[in-house]
């Protein structure tokens, strides 16, 4: 078993079985690169929204 892609050859074909696509559509998707942007400095707090980050900030003071 393999997890790297491997270059299927003659040689290779003929002790190995390898299984080949059922299904090739030949489509591909061009996008263009985002561009890089240095993180803010409360970018770590972007998982969760502001309403959950208040409620985190209460439920600590409360506590």
């Amino acid at each position: 078993m393999a997890i790297a892609p491997i270059t299927i050859t003659s040689e290779r074909e003929r002790v190995i079985d390898f299984s080949k696509p059922f299904m090739s559509l030949g489509i591909s998707i061009m996008i263009k690169k985002p561009m890089k942007q240095k993180p803010g400095v409360f970018s770590f707090l972007n998982p969760l929204s502001k309403e959950i980050w208040v409620s985190v900030l209460f439920a600590y003071v409360g506590a």
